[in-house]
């Protein structure tokens, strides 16, 4: 558990990222360094540029565990990570706080999860977490569509949908959530896996402000005729490649995995 006396000031100046207001809860989020790891309320107005407020704030790291999302303290991130993640992840605190909605990706069919109420619809992520009435577990960043952009990953837990992946194009943000089993070992490459014994190895594209998924290399494993023996099959851009080919594939693109910041809550 730690505790942090902060000051707050009317005209203060932040480095780094600046001050955010969360939706629906009268708080501020200093998000700059000289603020680290606090969620602190707002000053009414008409106090005069001179006039502070001290509060106590307490949080501690969750360990990975579930929290609630209107619980999490998000600039306790800067203890988590480098000065340079800390910068990357300022970019998308107003979709986190709820300062900014997410263009969340819709069916091209007509939306096939309409039942969700929010594929194709512009929600706030802390929305969605009640809609689902998840918690959230952890963040991640990563270039997945390869364009020099690292997304925002939030891994959730207790929801239909447990991962959202971000994607930030100039001052809007666009989501798209998945499934457990469609979104497995998350690679700094890019490449996710889905599927069980069969399955691909997919990568992200973002284009025309959709995210589009695309199986570059798999595996599909079949029961032989005689009702017991297992048979594999291996692809590599759709075409059909052995062992030997698709296992050097993996040592040369499987990078490892993505790191996870755990997350801090307020108490």
């Amino acid at each position: 558990m730690r505790k942090i006396i902060v000051v707050i000031c009317m005209m203060i100046s932040l480095t780094s990222c600046g001050a955010n207001t969360s939706e629906d809860s009268g708080k501020t989020v200093l998000s700059g360094h000289s603020a680290t790891g606090t969620s602190l309320r707002s000053v009414p107005s008409g106090t005069g540029e001179d006039a502070v407020k001290k509060e106590e704030i307490t949080y501690k790291f969750n360990d990975y565990e579930p929290i609630r999302y209107e619980d999490v303290a998000w600039t306790a991130m800067s203890e988590k990570m480098s000065k340079g993640e800390f910068e990357e992840f300022c970019e998308y605190l107003p979709a986190l706080t709820g300062e900014s909605v997410v263009h969340w990706q819709g069916d091209e069919d007509g939306d096939a999860y309409t039942e969700e109420g929010f594929q194709g619809s512009d929600k706030t992520i802390r929305q969605i977490f009640h809609m689902l009435q998840g918690k959230i577990m952890s963040v991640s960043f990563c270039d997945m569509t390869r364009d020099g952009v690292k997304e925002l990953i939030i891994a959730g837990s207790g929801v239909s949908y447990p991962y959202m992946i971000i994607h930030k194009k100039e001052s809007e943000f666009y989501g798209d959530t998945y499934v457990r089993r469609q979104f497995q070992s998350p690679q700094k490459s890019g490449y996710f896996w889905w599927g069980k014994e069969s399955g691909h190895w997919y990568r992200l594209t973002f284009q025309d402000e959709r995210f589009e998924m695309t199986a570059i290399a798999g595996i599909t494993e079949e029961t032989k005729e005689n009702g017991k023996d297992r048979e594999k099959t291996y692809y590599i851009h759709n075409k059909k490649a052995d062992a030997k080919s698709y296992k050097r594939w993996e040592e040369e693109n499987l990078t490892g995995g993505i790191k996870e910041y755990e997350l801090a809550s307020l108490s």
